[in-house]
């Protein structure tokens, strides 16, 4: 992908990685709290699918967010060269 060249595309481009950030933590939060109701038996599924999502689910929420403004900034470090 080619940087973008001008304001309009840089600004439009953030606001894309900004909603997809947002997005990113939601979705987070929603396995978390699938892997939680799995947990308290409040779904019927195994104990363990819902640990395994709840610690998943948490890691997405925290972890998710930084992993992608890291590759982005490698990905613009990249372009500029």
């Amino acid at each position: 992908m080619t940087p973008p060249t001008d304001r309009a595309d840089q600004e439009a481009l953030a606001v894309k990685r900004f909603y997809i950030i947002g997005a990113v933590r939601i979705a987070g939060v929603a396995v978390l709290m699938l892997g939680i109701a799995i947990a308290q038996n409040a779904l019927d599924a195994p104990y363990e699918l819902g640990f395994v999502l709840a610690v998943g689910g948490a890691a997405i929420f925290f972890f998710g967010p930084n992993i992608l403004a890291r590759k982005w900034k490698n990905d613009q470090a990249d372009h500029s060269k």
